[in-house]
């Protein structure tokens, strides 16, 4: 089904959506805003959340940390089963603005967060962000975001999700989980390509553009546009690839997935 649909979106509609008004332009531009509406209703957000797209999660998650608005000394929490696309990015952004990064806690016997102690280690240093994988791409853990983000948000502290391993596997609902920002991946557990991936920016956390460079509109202005969506999402967007991802998350079926799961 994904492959058909982007064979077919590669011969018929593999143009630059939002760059002109002919029929084509604003087909391609429907599918987009068709897509990001799966995505919100996959993760039981409405419509004044912002979706953006990006070519990968290790991009999106690249402005996400360059796009918030660090203090120096502030200290950022993240878990240890973090893929690098998070653990690299942070360490060179703490460099930077001289900002801290400590471990969530484990048990020592099951290498499982220990929410005790984060509520310990949270009260003696206060979180600014926490960074959380949702579930580990090695061991297959899954991690207690909600009660994890339920004692950041204690601190008032901003709290962002990696469910490129979870998003299509698991239900992941932002009302409940507490996730101001949800990154994910078109090519893993949502089952569509590579090529595609981006963030919900579920709260409206605000985000300076870390990306920059055309956008289909007001070109004269060498500012990028102003809006939760199209300030951070320049250059033209891969309409075969969101395509694949449109035909495949409406291919999925979650709870069947967490069904499987059991056995």
């Amino acid at each position: 089904m994904c492959y058909s649909v982007m064979d077919q979106t590669n011969r018929t509609l593999s143009i630059n959506a939002g760059r002109g008004s002919y029929h084509a332009a604003r087909e391609a531009s429907n599918l987009i805003t068709e897509t990001k509406a799966l995505l919100r209703k996959l993760v039981h957000v409405d419509s004044n959340s912002a979706v953006v797209f990006s070519s990968s999660v290790t991009v999106a998650m690249n402005q996400i940390v360059n796009g918030i608005e660090w203090k120096e000394g502030v200290t950022v929490y993240v878990s240890p089963y973090e893929h690098n696309a998070v653990a690299r990015t942070l360490h060179k952004v703490s460099k930077e603005k001289k900002i801290k990064i400590s471990l969530l806690p484990v048990d020592a016997k099951s290498l499982e967060i220990d929410l005790e102690k984060t509520k310990y280690v949270f009260s003696q240093d206060k979180p600014y962000a926490v960074f959380c994988t949702h579930v580990s791409n090695v061991t297959g853990y899954v991690l207690p975001i909600q009660e994890i983000f339920e004692e950041a948000k204690k601190h008032g502290a901003v709290t962002i999700l990696d469910s490129a391993q979870s998003l299509g596997l698991i239900d992941v609902d932002a009302r409940v989980i507490g996730a101001d920002i949800i990154a994910f991946a078109g090519h893993k557990t949502l089952y569509g390509p590579f090529g595609i991936g981006g963030f919900i920016n579920v709260t409206g956390i605000k985000l300076a553009e870390f990306i920059t460079g055309g956008t289909g509109s007001d070109s004269l202005n060498l500012e990028m546009p102003e809006g939760n969506e199209a300030k951070y999402e320049a250059s033209s967007c891969n309409v075969v690839a969101i395509a694949g991802l449109n035909a495949a998350i409406k291919d999925l079926n979650v709870e069947e997935i967490c069904n499987m799961r059991e056995y």
